[in-house]
Order: structure tokens, then C-alpha cells, then sequence
């Protein structure tokens, strides 16, 4: 049976899967149906949201990689016309697993807007949540007009002075061979990652997202867990295991 890697789809995860083990099947899969197929035993390995990360029994990692903010994260944005203490009704697109729980947690936390709610219905929503490429297009389209966005990697940077962990490698029945080809060609993806970088820019460029602004998005990033990034992933998952609910 063939090895299944998770493919996040997203631009901040391109630098992984510029060169793929061609034994092993990739499989495309937003954060959320990730941490799903992981669960139901679809894929051995991915880049896992950190809720699933902690949801997870059994789970290995994969060496320290993951999809760490600096400081801003410039694609897990909230767009309202509404300052952040009197947003009511959040839409919450149905990729999300981590973000919307550092939504929560900022909220409970940090914002303290006890009006605030979530719902995967546009049509009662303010206000928008959206990650990943999405967010990024709504960010750059002059026809979405809303007077505030809201970073939430900037937001916990703010209040933490820490980056924030979107995500980390997991897996989960991967015989050890197997386990060091993968980490050895990720390894070789992040430690050329200036190369990759040019790569990454020139075939992701658009019309209104410039490979130059593609390089200066990429390295907004931090690819190891490193000491800043486990205080981080600590304090989340210790604030996460204190909301009243999760979503």
C-alpha cells in the first residue's frame, strides 16, 4: 500500500512539496479535512492544525517542521466594518480547524467581546473569517470593502510578543525508512529555502500579487519549532483548553 501525504493547498505551504517522493501518493486537503483524514487513517502524514495536532493519539512528529508566523500572518485575516469589541456575528469558512479556535481564544482572552458569535452562514454574518489563498485574494481585491482587517497572527504577537503555530507535522504508521525519506526531503526543501523561494514567487505570481510580495509573504514565515515557537504552541493549547467551548 502506497504511502498518503497530506498536501495543504495553500501558498505558505508550497516550500514542502516543490519535490515530491515519487512512491508516495499526495492528496490535497484543507486544514479541516486534514485533520479528518487523519483520523480516519486516509493519509500517514501532513502538515497537521495544531487543534488536531493536540486531538491526536499516537501521533509522531515529523522531526520539528511545521507553518510558523513571525509576526504577521497576512493570510488568517477577519474582515469587518466593525471595530473587534462590537463584532456580533463572525462567518466561519468551513476550511479553518486552528484559526477559528485562535479567534476564540483571543476573544475570551484579549478582546473580551462578549457579543461576539460564530456561524457558517454568510448571509446573517459582519463579519468574515478567511484563511490560507482566500485570504490573501480578499486582502488584494479593491471590491471588498470593509473597513478593518484583523490579522490574528498580528493579534497574538500583540498580546504574547510570541509568532504563532499554525500547524506541525504529524504521522502516524510510517515504518522508519519511509519516515527519514520524508523528513530528508523536506529537510532539503526548507534548508534551500532562498532558492525556493525565487521558485516558489515566479510560479505562484499573478497580476495583483507580484512575486516580489509572494517573497516578502513567505518569509513572514518560520518553518522549525524552535524555543519562541514552544512557548507558543504551550500557551495556545493551555488558553484553548480553557475556552468555555470549542468550535
Amino acid at each position: 500500500m502506497k504511502i498518503k501525504i497530506g498536501r495543504m493547498p495553500y501558498l505558505n505551504s508550497d516550500i514542502f512539496y516543490l519535490e515530491k517522493i515519487k512512491t508516495f501518493d499526495y492528496i490535497d486537503l484543507t486544514p479541516k479535512k486534514m485533520g479528518e483524514a487523519f483520523r480516519d487513517g486516509l493519509i500517514n502524514s501532513g502538515p497537521l492544525s495544531m487543534i488536531d495536532y493536540f486531538q491526536e493519539n499516537q501521533i509522531e512528529p515529523v522531526s520539528n517542521f511545521c507553518v510558523s508566523t513571525k509576526n504577521l500572518a497576512r493570510s488568517v485575516l477577519l474582515f469587518s466594518n466593525k471595530d473587534l469589541r462590537d463584532i456580533e456575528s463572525v462567518y466561519i469558512t468551513e476550511e479553518t480547524s486552528t484559526s477559528v479556535n485562535l479567534l476564540k481564544v483571543l476573544n475570551k482572552f484579549f478582546w473580551k467581546n462578549k457579543k461576539i458569535n460564530f456561524t457558517n452562514d454568510k448571509k446573517v454574518s459582519e463579519s468574515f473569517l478567511y484563511i490560507g489563498d482566500k485570504a490573501i485574494s480578499m486582502k488584494q481585491d479593491k471590491l471588498a470593502k470593509f473597513e478593518s482587517t484583523f490579522d490574528l497572527g498580528e493579534e497574538w504577537n500583540k498580546y504574547t510578543s510570541l509568532p504563532f503555530v499554525f500547524a506541525r507535522w504529524g504521522s502516524r504508521n510510517l515504518n522508519p525508512k519511509d519516515k527519514d525519506r520524508l523528513i530528508n526531503v523536506l529537510e532539503k526543501q526548507i534548508n534551500n529555502f532562498e532558492n525556493n523561494l525565487i521558485k516558489i514567487g515566479q510560479s505562484r505570481s499573478t497580476a495583483i500579487f507580484s512575486q516580489a510580495k509572494i517573497e516578502e509573504y513567505l518569509k513572514g514565515f518560520n518553518y522549525k519549532i524552535n524555543y519562541p515557537e514552544k512557548l507558543s504552541i504551550n500557551l495556545f493549547k493551555e488558553l484553548y483548553n480553557k475556552l468555555d467551548d470549542h468550535y
